[in-house]
């Protein structure tokens, strides 16, 4: 998988888990949508990626997607933690 900015649903491995578990993200605070591309290494910020230093994690999507959002930007009932990134 390249970047991805829309965290919606994941399956992990428990080695995949582990491996997250590893990089002690709770010391490290940032959104799951930033963390995990960071974690399987195609992350933009460089800077964010400095302080993981285990980019191993290996990640698929699929096509066609087997998730889909229920609401986009702008529809009643949407919410986003991420949407005012400036990524």
């Amino acid at each position: 998988a390249d970047y991805s900015y829309w965290t919606l649903s994941y399956i992990i491995s428990q080695q995949g888990a582990q491996k997250l578990l590893n990089a002690e993200p709770l010391s490290k605070m940032l959104p799951v949508d930033e963390f995990l591309p960071i974690m399987y290494d195609k992350h933009p910020n460089e800077d964010y990626m400095s302080h993981f230093l285990n980019r191993n994690l290996q990640a698929f999507s699929t096509r066609p997607l087997l998730v889909q959002p229920c609401h986009y930007a702008g529809d009643a009932q949407w919410v986003s933690d991420t949407e005012t990134s400036t990524l």
